[in-house]
């Protein structure tokens, strides 16, 4: 049965969690905690104390989904225990807010679903509405990543900084996570395997990692909270239509091993299109982005490779074209297993929602 760990970390130092390229001489944090920054901390504590063997080969690249640390809000009582912990989700691509923040939020893919026309301004106050991005709580309240801005001097050239050359030194700047912000990662996979791979990690409450860029001197999270959870099965009724929301960046070939923004085809579901083409054929519906990802094998001490990745956030729009409900398993599998490229590192999360789980129009 699929289940998930769910961990929770608090950041002890800065973190700077790069995983784009860099331009100029500062480098700015994502705002997240990769799945891949995350599932490699696990593979080195397991490395430090065995060699690697088939098990280890098997956790890490086919059993165990290292899903990426999402901002979290953690609720603790009088006396500093934690009595709750959400983690937040990234802001669908589709959502539109009142431009002077007013607090009406809009769900254009809702608005489609509905059959209703888009809307060009706010219902409230008149003024235009924009996109928006980050992440957000399950009643749609903004939840933000503190980030400070550290400077140090490197050496960039021959010699030592005993010469004290302006020649060998480069100020550098990082825009990182500052320490305490919480961040919340589910590990997706069997219960046994799960079990497993953190008994081989020796991993539990109070530890502490060490992730990021200068991970000698910065990049540590501790370990404040472990939970066992089962994951929900796939329901509702989604034959008035469906979103597919992506959790996570997500890495999508064709065929031909091509990067392509088609999400894998599923029997009896189709894109909702535009119908005010002339032909009857308009375009799919969708609101989505695109990115480069690119990262460090710290074990091999080599750059991983540089993909074309849909970006987190992205909203793909579907409706049954079968009367039967067979494309449940398929988008189960999807929501279990992730899509994609990379899946064990976090990449190719969705999340799938019916039309009547989605915000049509409210306050935030």
């Amino acid at each position: 049965m699929i289940e998930q760990r769910v961990i929770t970390f608090e950041t002890t130092d800065p973190v700077v969690m790069a995983s784009g390229p860099s331009s100029g001489n500062t480098v700015h944090t994502d705002d997240f905690v990769p799945g891949t920054a995350i599932r490699g901390a696990l593979a080195g504590r397991i490395l430090r104390r065995q060699p690697p063997n088939d098990e280890f080969t098997r956790l890490f690249e086919i059993a165990v989904r290292c899903e990426d640390g999402h901002p979290s809000v953690v609720s603790r009582g009088d006396d500093g225990t934690i009595t709750g912990i959400e983690r937040s989700t990234p802001i669908p691509s589709s959502r539109r807010i009142c431009k002077y923040e007013c607090g009406t939020a809009v769900d254009l893919a809702a608005i489609h679903l509905w059959d209703e026309v888009f809307p060009n301004a706010c219902s409230k106050c008149g003024a235009p509405l924009k996109a928006t991005t980050g992440w957000e709580d399950h009643e749609g309240r903004p939840v933000r990543t503190q980030t400070e801005l550290l400077g140090k001097t490197e050496l960039v050239g021959p010699g030592s900084r005993e010469y004290g050359t302006a020649r060998d030194e480069s100020l550098r700047f990082d825009v990182a996570i500052s320490c305490g912000q919480t961040f919340t990662a589910p590990l997706i996979g069997e219960g046994g395997d799960l079990d497993r791979l953190l008994e081989m990690a020796n991993f539990n409450m109070g530890d502490s990692i060490r992730v990021g860029r200068s991970k000698s001197t910065q990049g540590g999270l501790k370990v404040i909270a472990i939970e066992s959870h089962p994951i929900d099965p796939l329901g509702g009724d989604m034959s008035g239509g469906l979103v597919v929301t992506l959790m996570s960046r997500a890495i999508i070939v064709d065929p031909f091993l091509r990067p392509t923004t088609e999400l894998p085809n599923i029997t009896g579901l189709s894109d909702r299109k535009e119908s005010d083409d002339i032909d009857g054929a308009g375009d799919p519906i969708r609101w989505m982005a695109t990115e480069m990802v690119t990262g460090w094998n710290a074990g091999q001490a080599l750059p991983k490779p540089t993909d074309r990745a849909l970006s987190r956030g992205s909203v793909f729009t579907f409706e049954a074209t079968d009367d039967d409900d067979g494309y449940l398993e398929e988008l189960s599998g999807w929501f279990e297993r992730g899509i994609g490229l990379r899946r064990s590192e976090g990449f190719g999360s969705v999340r799938v929602q019916a039309l009547p789980d989605i915000l049509f129009e409210g306050e935030r």
